[in-house]
């Protein structure tokens, strides 16, 4: 088995300090998060793969611009997102995770998998199945959020299944549940506009059932969003 190990993050802008600027709102998620893409780095992954849900299939290596500055509010801050405007730049969800890997500390490489939100539950696991064939230790590291209807103000206004939602998908990952995981439907997801279905998926196809085991770190709704931060690491590993 070539997966190592993997961190769920939110895919929320919020989380980058120069998106949110001097006082940072989601202090408490971003700490969540970087500390369980920390504990993955420490798996010594020779390439982390980040992933995430977005509007079509794209696969994008290092050299991707990061386009950052298209969300607002921040002036381009390093090389990438200085040739934003000389190629494709990486999908919003997976510029917040490469972001967050260079906050975390990773130097090593990475590569960038967006995939297409309608696809189906079979193959989004056939996707899982084909990453872990790799001989070499890899690492995932997943983009998405649960429901965004947790609230009146929340983006997709209230939804009275926010709440089971919710507590279905930290069950699954607690619970490493990955039938659960597999039957999670695009239109209980979408109705949700949650992103957070295709990477649980994935994931369950890359790993052997039973190896990895879920740690949340956070998982609470912030401004009607219902953010989550898991490790998914060998059973055993850091104490589990």
């Amino acid at each position: 088995m070539s997966i190592v190990g993997a961190a769920l993050v939110p895919a929320a802008p919020v989380l980058l300090p120069a998106l949110s600027g001097r006082e940072q709102p989601a202090a408490a998620v971003l700490a969540a998060a970087l500390c369980v893409i920390r504990q993955l780095i420490e798996f010594a992954p020779t390439e982390i793969i980040v992933l995430a849900e977005a509007d079509r299939d794209g696969v994008f290596d290092n050299s991707a611009p990061w386009g950052l500055h298209r969300l607002g509010g921040m002036q381009a801050r390093n090389a990438s997102d200085v040739r934003a405007t000389q190629g494709e730049p990486l999908p919003v969800p997976l510029a917040i995770g490469a972001a967050l890997l260079g906050l975390a500390g990773w130097m090593g490489p990475a590569a960038f998998h967006a995939l297409d939100r309608s696809v189906s539950a079979e193959a989004a696991i056939e996707y899982g199945r084909k990453l872990s064939s790799s001989t070499l230790p890899v690492g995932l590291l997943l983009l998405g959020n649960g429901s965004a209807c947790c609230t009146d103000k929340a983006p997709g206004s209230f939804h009275s299944g926010a709440q089971a939602y919710n507590e279905a998908l930290t069950s699954m990952i607690r619970t490493g549940d990955q039938r659960a995981v597999e039957r999670l439907s695009a239109e209980a997801s979408a109705e949700q506009l949650s992103d957070i279905r295709l990477p649980l998926q994935v994931l369950a196809g890359a790993e052997s059932p039973g190896r990895l085991r879920g740690s949340i770190a956070y998982d609470e709704p912030f401004m009607g969003v219902h953010y989550i931060c898991a490790a998914f690491l060998p059973v055993g590993a850091l104490g589990q």
